[in-house]
Order: structure tokens, then sequence, then C-alpha cells
């Protein structure tokens, strides 16, 4: 993974913009300047927001009509071809970057032509999934953003939503800058990639429910968009991957048995389980791949049979190393370790969470558990370690069937009105 400030000059260089901030930017038309903090001011100063800007957001979100989804996004006769601008706010390249990169890569072949958007965080820069897009073919440019809600930010979002016909944001962040900055300049969509009520998601109450549709990974995601925030025209839009990607890949790491956990280290991730699991099966080497807060403190507490590999960008030869993936998470969306892996041909153990269950078929296409069960964890990587019973090809086979990458994007082409 390149480093970040390489990554960011790169980026900018490419879009062709400064990642520096206006220092003033007015709310709504008439509404007076209000400052935005300079480079050496704390970035917690705009973390949440004035009072002001709360009590704005609010009145904006009082005074827009709840919106019902038509049959399609744009509204009208279906189009030949659409601009579609992406916004995501990332720390870093997991699943749901993964997902919207490779959403960009394949809607151009169904008449849409994307960019994507992503906001460089003074308070916490990390744009590495801009690299990422750019490694991939995807058009990409850079949202310089000073604080948690940065109207110079909101400002800039409205101005780069010129010529576009479509805003599609992706995450808490992007659902509320992109809320705000596109209120009668385009048709604002979101997918919600894993449902979450905490304090980083509370605007998604008011803004989710006024956007001109609203797309879930999983069911159970679609559900509780439904039943907590009152979408009831919420749809389910499944992940995909390209298994071409993952297609007679030569393994780039020569052991033998080897269990792997691909995750962000973070407690939702419940990593101390798959440490657990480890633990048990000592005969076996087990790998983490990724990142996280937790990371020190799993080091100190793994077993001596565990490896640390941290980001890995050879993960198509990863995978092909493993002879089972274990995701044990807590919470969920639609994991794209889980297609990945599938993708590769290897027997996944995962927690029944998410989509886990509209994804795989048990017994057949892989193994569900519940959450938090360690020895039903332990007993199912055992049994696959013995004998996978065609599981990982049946895996394969799904997959390719189900949840590529085409599938995903053809999909939101339709939703976008597009006659594919």
């Amino acid at each position: 993974m390149r480093s970040v400030g390489a990554a960011g000059e790169r980026v900018a260089q490419i879009s062709g913009r400064s990642v520096s901030s206006s220092r003033y930017s007015a709310m709504a038309p008439g509404s007076p300047p209000v400052p935005v903090p300079s480079k050496d001011s704390s970035s917690t100063a705009c973390v949440s927001g004035s009072r002001a800007q709360r009590s704005y957001i609010r009145r904006a979100a009082a005074r827009t009509t709840l919106r019902t989804m038509p049959s399609t996004v744009m509204g009208g006769p279906r189009v030949e071809r659409v601009k579609v601008l992406h916004l995501i706010s990332s720390s870093g390249v997991y699943g749901a970057e993964k997902m919207v990169v490779g959403l960009c890569e394949a809607l151009p072949q169904f008449g849409v032509e994307p960019v994507l958007e992503v906001f460089d965080n003074r308070h916490a820069r990390n744009v590495d999934v801009a690299d990422y897009a750019l490694s991939r073919g995807v058009q990409v440019r850079l949202l310089p953003c000073g604080g948690r809600f940065d109207l110079a930010a909101v400002r800039q979002l409205r101005r780069d939503l010129t010529g576009f016909d479509l805003l599609h944001v992706h995450g808490y962040k992007a659902n509320l800058y992109g809320y705000v900055a596109s209120r009668r300049k385009a048709p604002v969509v979101a997918t919600n990639h894993r449902f979450d009520t905490g304090p980083q998601n509370r605007f998604d109450r008011f803004v989710l429910p006024r956007m001109n549709a609203v797309f879930a990974v999983s069911d159970e995601a679609r559900d509780s968009l439904r039943d907590v925030y009152g979408i009831k025209a919420a749809m389910t839009i499944p992940n995909g991957v390209d298994p071409r990607d993952f297609t007679g890949v030569a393994p780039s790491l020569n052991v033998f048995p080897l269990v792997g956990m691909v995750a962000r280290l973070a407690p939702e991730k419940a990593p101390h389980d798959f440490l657990a699991v480890a633990a048990a099966i000592p005969e076996a080497t087990f790998v983490i791949v990724g990142d996280g807060p937790m990371r020190a403190e799993l080091e100190a507490a793994a077993p001596t049979n565990v490896q640390f590999l941290g980001f890995r960008e050879d993960m198509p030869g990863v995978y092909a190393s493993l002879d089972v993936l274990v995701q044990p998470s807590l919470r969920e969306g639609m994991p794209m370790t889980l297609l990945e892996a599938m993708a590769s041909g290897v027997p996944v153990v995962a927690t029944r969470v998410g989509a886990a269950a509209d994804v795989i078929d048990n017994g057949r296409t892989g193994m569900l558990v519940p959450p938090s069960d360690v020895p039903a964890l332990t007993a199912a990587v055992q049994s696959l370690l013995r004998d996978d019973h065609g599981i990982g090809q049946a895996a394969r086979q799904e997959v390719e069937r189900r949840f590529t990458v085409d599938v995903m994007a053809r999909r939101y082409a339709e939703e976008y009105g597009l006659g594919v």
C-alpha cells in the first residue's frame, strides 16, 4: 500500500485540484459566511458542527418533502447515457471501497459515465481508495474537507455536481454532505453498506428518507431501513466481484494447512474469536490480513501459530493460498471478503450476520455458525480442513452465477434509468 502522502499528491495532480479548502463558505443562498478553521486550527473545532450548522441541517430536512422512489431514479422515460458522481469518505481500502471502485469500473458498459469523488479529510487523512481507484482506471477527484461538517466542502461538492445527472453517496458522511449539496441541483441516491444507528450515523434518520432512492447490500439492512427509518421503497442490490481477478492465480503463501481472516481489526469483526479458534487448532497456521485499531492488542494475545500480514496488494494470491477463510464478525453488511474468497474457490466459515445467509447456502457453498460461538467456529474449521466436500468449487460457481460485478452494475444502471 502506498503511503497516504504519496497517494494524496498523485491524486491531487491527476484531478487538477488543490487540496486546500476555502476559508469561508455560505451555508445557503443569502446566509452570512461561516468561518472554516484554518490549517493551524484544531480539527475538533468543527467535529460535530456548530449549533447553527446542526440547526441548518435539521431545518433543511424538515422543509424537504419525503421523496418516493419512481420506477427509475431519474424519473420519466429511460435514457441512453447518464453521468454519475460517486462520493465516499474512507479510512482505507475495505469492503465498501472495493465495492464502489468495482461498480465504477463496470458501469461504463451499461451506459454510465462514473467519477469517484473522495473526501480528503484534513483531521484524519487517508486517500488510499483514490489511489486504488486510479490503479483500476477509474476517474478520481478529491474533495478537501476541514472537519466533519465543513461548509466550504459542501460548496465545493455543489460546484462539482455541475454536468452530472446524479449523485450516488456511500456512507454516513457522504450521505450528509451529498444531501445538503445536491438540493435543487441533482437527484441523489445512497447505498447503505451496513445499517448502523450509532452516533456517527445520527443524521441518516433525517437525510436518507429524503433521497431519491436508497439501496442496501443485504436484505437485513434493507429491512432495517424500512422498519427503523420508514424507507418503504428501500431495495437490495447485492455486492459483486469480478471472478476473473481470482481465477488461475498462483498461491503467494507457501504454508499448509492455512486458515485466514481478512478484515479491519476492529471489535465488530470479533478477531479475538479467530485467535481462540487458532489456539484450539495448533497444528494449522492462521493468518490475519488487514490492519486496524486492535492490531497491537491482538498481537500481544495471539498464540504462536498466528501471523499478522497487514495490508497486502496480492490478495488473489493470498486467497489462493488459503485452505479455509473464517469470518467471525458480530455485525456485517455484505462482506466483499466472502465473495472474493468464494470466487477463489476457498471454503468459508462465517457467522450468520448481515448478508452471510443471503450469500452462503449452509453446507453447500460454505458453513454458517452463530456469532460469538467459538466452539462452532472451531468445529466447522476442523471439518473443512479434513475435507471441504466440494464446498470451494460450489462457492465459486455460486459467485459466477449470482454475485458478479457485472450483475451488480447492471442492477444499478437499471435503477439510474438506463434501458439495459
